[in-house]
């Protein structure tokens, strides 16, 4: 009988190619290699965790599930204890992105050795997709999971692979084909938005925060996700107006916020009027 995971944890074993070896960094119990093992979708393991106590339950599990022969645990900082070669598929996940970040900047040739990394940062998203993309590791697909209120991404990523990103250029080209009086009922200002749409740094900055994949395929998660974020964000907005406080530290938070309102508004625009295909 197949253990049984978390939807979090079901879309990183969905994501992983069958029969690929796999190394799993920050394994905690080990629950995520066990059900690769037990549904044939990996032949074998490796199972690597910086602290003691969930290296001895991962053990403990593997030979309870009778995997032992199957998985090898190690105690490891990152990748520290791992040889080039020995996995086809990585796996990081049940971390936040500034741990996950600083693992993956430790030994970028030995991420570079892998066929595929699976990615699942609990926070500061931006970051690992940012390593990602400045180390010519493509995002060939993602996932967004829904947890309760909290949203988690499941990123597939291959080194020298093109990421699957949205089609930038087809959104200036569909904005400029819009009727006046549908950008007029949007809020919108056509020259403005298309300045902001032809910027390489917003275009760079929105897949880092939200995702290449997640914003090129329209995902009906990721819009829930950005609804509920811009809702958030203009409650912060109109707190920092109504405190009218000049200091420049409260003046760079007022227009940091802005900003993030914006990206928000413009990505929301994106799933109403352009993202769909002419």
């Amino acid at each position: 009988m197949s253990i049984r995971l978390s939807e979090r944890l079901e879309a990183i074993v969905r994501a992983v190619t069958p029969g690929n070896v796999v190394l799993d960094v920050g394994c905690d119990h080990a629950h995520v290699p066990i059900r690769l093992l037990q549904d044939g979708i990996a032949p074998r393991a490796l199972a690597f965790d910086i602290i003691d106590g969930p290296v001895a339950i991962a053990r403990e599990n593997l030979e309870l599930a009778g995997l032992s022969d199957r998985c090898e645990v190690r105690k490891s900082d990152g990748l520290s204890a791992y040889k080039t070669g020995e996995a086809q598929t990585l796996i990081i996940a049940g971390m936040g992105g500034i741990v996950m970040t600083r693992i993956l900047e430790a030994e970028p040739e030995k991420v570079q050795s892998f066929r595929e990394l699976i990615l699942g940062p609990q926070s500061e998203q931006q970051l690992v997709r940012s390593f990602l993309r400045r180390h010519g590791i493509g995002i060939v697909s993602e996932q967004l999971i829904r947890d309760g209120c909290k949203y988690y991404p499941v990123i597939r990523a291959v080194p020298g692979a093109k990421t699957n990103g949205p089609d930038w250029d087809r959104y200036v080209e569909e904005l400029g084909k819009m009727p006046d009086a549908e950008l007029a009922k949007a809020g919108v200002c056509r020259d403005q938005l298309l300045r902001v749409l032809s910027d390489v740094s917003f275009r760079v900055s929105a897949e880092d925060l939200y995702g290449p994949c997640l914003i090129a395929a329209d995902d009906p998660e990721l819009y829930r996700y950005v609804v509920k974020e811009l809702r958030g964000r203009i409650r912060v907005l109109h707190q920092l107006m109504e405190n009218r406080d000049t200091s420049a530290g409260a003046v760079a938070r007022l227009d940091a916020v802005r900003g993030e309102t914006g990206m928000l508004q413009v990505l929301v625009f994106l799933h109403t009027f352009l993202a769909k295909p002419a």
